[in-house]
């Protein structure tokens, strides 16, 4: 009748009518879940990444005038433009799957203080930079602790987020294993 859709509980043979308007929502949700994310910006805004690791420092900027990127240094090498624009759609909005805890006290605890990978992404025309520490793996093994220093859609975001480390994993490695231009293989997947 266009009003009403047939639906079944989960291991309950019992056949209902829903409200068509409440089973789009059900089936909308089955098939796109939402999901938080760390900060969502546009990449096209974003003209320097900088990731700081230990003791090394790694900086990725925007040529003006040409829209190229170059990892940079004293001699700046340019990077790999497929490769580095899906890693910047992977820097735009990171995905999380948990809110481990809020308000923690002791960041060191989490491998956030210091952290192993502290990653700033500074934007154009005065928008706010990013700051997002990234720290241990989770008892889990399959987690990675974060939390967002500046730029986060909280205004005093003090979570302590959990980030699957196969996401997180592929952004770290951007400052250890730079997207250069001719390097093989370098393309982050996910």
């Amino acid at each position: 009748d266009n009003r009403n859709q047939y639906a079944r509980l989960v291991d309950d043979d019992t056949l209902f009518t829903v409200p068509i308007e409440w089973a789009q929502v059900v089936n909308r949700l089955a098939i796109e879940p939402p999901v938080g994310r760390l900060y969502e910006i546009d990449p096209q805004t974003v003209f320097v990444v900088q990731f700081f690791s230990a003791d090394s420092t790694t900086k990725y900027v925007i040529e003006e005038g040409t829209g190229r990127w170059f990892l940079d240094g004293e001699d700046p090498q340019p990077v790999d433009p497929r490769a580095w624009a899906e890693s910047l759609l992977l820097l735009s909005n990171p995905r999380i799957e948990q809110i481990i805890a809020r308000d923690i006290d002791d960041p060191s605890l989490y491998g956030l203080d210091p952290p192993e990978t502290a990653v700033v992404i500074v934007r154009q025309g005065g928008l706010r930079s990013i700051e997002f520490h990234i720290g241990d793996v989770t008892p889990d093994g399959e987690h990675r602790y974060v939390s967002v220093i500046l730029g986060s859609v909280i205004t005093q975001d003090t979570n302590l987020y959990g980030v699957l480390s196969s996401r997180i994993d592929k952004i770290v490695a951007l400052a250890t294993d730079p997207v250069l231009e001719g390097a093989a293989s370098n393309t982050p997947q996910g």
